[in-house]
C-alpha cells in the first residue's frame, strides 16, 4: 500500500466499518443502486453480501460483474472468487466473450485495457471456482488470445485437476506452434498436477513475443487496496529474463522484489516458477510489457544482466517505499525501474517519481509501458474425450458436438498472428 492512495484508502475503510454495522435493504442490494456509489463504498456493500454466505446475496453479486463501473466489476470479480460459488459462471464467460469479440474488431485497443483485466480476473476466477465443465468454454477463448489471456487459461485448466485438463496441458507441451513461455507454463501446471509422464516428448517450441527484458505484472499484495480506490488491479512488477530448460522441462527466469519474508526467499530475488511470481497462482498474470520505444537486443541483454546481478546481490525489500530504487533497499515497481534506468532506459515520467506524484506504484510504471505480446499462429489437435458430461454454457460459446462417450473436438484450430496493444 503507497502513501499517495492512503486518504482514498481510508475513505474506502470507513464505508467498511459504516456498512458493516447497518443490514442492506433491497435497494442497496441492485446493481443500479451500486453503479451510484463511490467505488470503495460500493465494493463494502459486495463484500458485506458475499460475508452472508446467502445464495440471493451471491446471485446480487454476480449481477455486479455486469456493472459499467470497472471498480465495482473487479470487486464483484474477487468477491465470486473467493466465495468459489457457481452463481457467475455464465457472467465470467460474457466478460471474456466481450473482450474475445470487441480485439477481433478494433485491432489496436489501448482504450480497452481496463476490460482485458477483467476478462483475465474472470478466467482467474473459473479457475478458482473450479468447475471442470467451463473448460471447453475457455478452450473456445484460447486460439483467438494473446499470450498473456493463453496463460491464464492454462492456469484455470490446470486447476481443475482432471484428466481432460492433463490432456490440454500435454497437447500444448507437445505441440510445435506453441510458444516457449506457454509450454513452460504447461509444464508447470502439470507438475502441481503431480508430475508429468516420462515419456512425454516436447516438440520444439515458437517464438514467443514475451521477451527477454520485458517488465512482466501480475495482482499482488497491494492488488485488493488498489481495486477498493478504483485503481488498476495490478499489484506487482518483475523482469522477465528468458526460460531455461531443467530435466526436460521448461522453466522460466524471472527476477522482481517481494517481502523479506517470502518463501522460498524474500528481497531482490531469481525465481523459475511463475508460482513463485503470481504468489502460488493467487493472482492473475497480467503479461508483459515494454517501453513505446522498445528496447534493442543489446539492452535486452543488459536489463536482464543487471537483474540477475541484483538478484545475486542480496538486496532487500522495503514496506516503506523511502527508497524505492535502492541503492540497498528497494519494492518491486522501484527494482524494475532501477534495473531499466541502470541500462539507461526510463519507463516512467519522472514526475511520478517525485513532489506530489511520490511514491511511483505498480499501476502507473504499467500504464506508462505498453504491451508487447502477440496473438501467435497455432494448430492445437484436441483430444476426442475431455469431459464426462455437457457444458452448460451459452451455445454461442459450444461449437463442440457431445455425444455418450463426451466432447468431440475439432481436429484443429488455426489462428493467424496479430500484433495487438493494451
Amino acid at each position: 500500500m503507497t502513501m499517495k492512495t492512503t486518504f482514498k484508502i481510508f475513505l474506502s475503510l470507513t464505508s467498511v466499518l459504516f456498512i458493516s454495522s447497518t443490514r442492506l435493504n433491497a435497494e442497496e442490494h441492485s446493481i443500479g443502486y451500486l453503479d451510484r456509489l463511490e467505488a470503495g463504498q460500493a465494493c463494502s456493500n459486495i463484500r458485506k453480501l458475499a460475508g452472508s454466505g446467502n445464495p440471493s446475496d451471491l446471485e446480487r453479486i454476480a449481477e455486479s460483474i455486469l456493472s459499467t463501473n470497472e471498480a465495482i466489476k473487479s470487486c464483484a470479480i474477487q468477491a465470486i472468487r473467493e466465495q468459489k460459488g457457481p452463481y457467475a459462471v455464465d457472467k465470467l464467460l460474457d466478460n471474456i466473450d466481450d473482450y474475445v469479440r470487441d480485439q477481433k474488431h478494433k485491432g489496436a485497443y489501448e482504450e480497452n485495457l481496463k476490460k482485458k483485466l477483467k476478462a483475465i480476473d474472470s478466467i482467474w476466477a473459473l479457475g478458482e471456482i473450479g468447475d471442470p465443465i467451463v473448460m471447453s468454454s475457455l478452450l473456445n477463448f484460447y486460439d483467438e488470445s494473446d499470450e498473456t489471456v493463453r496463460m491464464n487459461i492454462i492456469i484455470s485448466i490446470g486447476k481443475f485437476k482432471t484428466k481432460g485438463a492433463r490432456n490440454i496441458l500435454e497437447i500444448l507441451i507437445k505441440s510445435s506452434n506453441e510458444t516457449v513461455v506457454i509450454k513452460s507454463m504447461a509444464f508447470e501446471m502439470l507438475d502441481e498436477m503431480k508430475g508429468s509422464p516420462e515419456n512425454l516428448i516436447m516438440a520444439q517450441p515458437s517464438p514467443s513475443s514475451i521477451r527477454s527484458g520485458d517488465l512482466i505484472y501480475s495482482g499482488g499484495l497491494t492488488g485488493a487496496p488498489l481495486i477498493i480506490t478504483g485503481e488498476l488491479p495490478v499489484g506487482h512488477a518483475g523482469i522477465f529474463a528468458g526460460t531455461e530448460i531443467e530435466n526436460g522441462k521448461i522453466t522460466p527466469v524471472i527476477a522482481d522484489c517481494v517481502p523479506n519474508w517470502f518463501k522460498p526467499y524474500g528481497g531482490v530475488r531469481k525465481i523459475i516458477k511463475w508460482k513463485h511470481f503470481l504468489h502460488n497462482y493467487k493472482y492473475p498474470f497480467y503479461g508483459n510489457r515494454t517501453l513505446k520505444m522498445p528496447p534493442d537486443e543489446k539492452q535486452r541483454q543488459d536489463i536482464v544482466q543487471i537483474a540477475l546481478q541484483m538478484a545475486a546481490a542480496g538486496f532487500k525489500y522495503t514496506e516503506k517505499h523511502l527508497q524505492q530504487k535502492g541503492p540497498e533497499l528497494y519494492d518491486c515497481v522501484g527494482f524494475t525501474e532501477a534495473v531499466y534506468e541502470r541500462a539507461g532506459m526510463n519507463p516512467t515520467p519522472n514526475e511520478k517519481e517525485s513532489g506530489w506524484g511520490w511514491p511511483l506504484t505498480v499501476a502507473e510504471q504499467f500504464e506508462s509501458t505498453v504491451s508487447n505480446s502477440l496473438i501467435p499462429p497455432t494448430t492445437i489437435p484436441m483430444p476426442e474425450i475431455l469431459l464426462a458430461e455437457p457444458n452448460p454454457a451459452k451455445e454461442y460459446m459450444k461449437p463442440f458436438e457431445f455425444n455418450e462417450t463426451g466432447f468431440t473436438f475439432p481436429s484443429q484450430a488455426v489462428v493467424s498472428p496479430e500484433r495487438m496493444f493494451e
